[in-house]
């Protein structure tokens, strides 16, 4: 699946995540409110993905261009796996 695809099929099958956003390679996933996003991304780079927040609550994904296909499902297994059940804030 091309990135913006398969972020949309992330957003719709977890409900933490509010929607997917961004153009060509920059992207990001809107987390909704009780998720800590914070933590989201500690437990992400642990996992060996780098990923950045933008606006304290969307995980901005921005691979390199000369990322590979399989460097793409790797990562957004990664985040698939968190997402099933992410860092709460009142937890």
């Amino acid at each position: 699946l091309p990135i913006s695809a398969a972020l949309e099929d992330l957003a719709a099958r977890h409900a933490c995540v509010l929607d997917a956003r961004g153009r060509g390679l920059l992207r990001g996933l809107a987390l909704a409110d009780d998720v800590d996003a914070m933590a989201t991304l500690h437990a992400l780079r642990s996992s060996g993905l780098l990923l950045t927040l933008a606006g304290g609550f969307v995980l901005r994904i921005s691979p390199p261009l000369n990322v590979t296909p399989e460097e793409l499902d790797e990562g957004l297994a990664i985040v698939d796996a968190l997402l099933a059940d992410p860092p709460r804030k009142d937890a």
